[in-house]
């Protein structure tokens, strides 16, 4: 890995291992090489798959809300 001085560089922000980003400098500083751009078709396509993890989390949100009101209900009219 180089050490970097600072100052300006110009080029583009992209997704690195895990969580971290890196600094896609183009052109590449001296002594560097160049790096591919960054393909978003790279990205995973998960989305269909998180909303529907997220609406199945609001019908169980949802029915539990509905026996809780049912047994909030049942508590204030007791059936002889």
């Amino acid at each position: 890995m180089r050490r970097w001085g600072g100052g300006e560089a110009l080029g583009f922000v992209a997704p690195g291992a895990g969580k971290a980003v890196r600094l896609i400098a183009a052109p590449p500083l001296a002594g560097l090489e160049p790096l591919a751009r960054p393909d978003p078709r790279d990205i995973p396509n998960n989305h269909l798959a998180y909303a529907v993890q997220w609406f199945f989390f609001a019908a169980v949100a949802a029915v539990i809300y509905a026996l809780a009101v049912r047994k909030r209900l049942a508590a204030r009219n007791p059936r002889s």
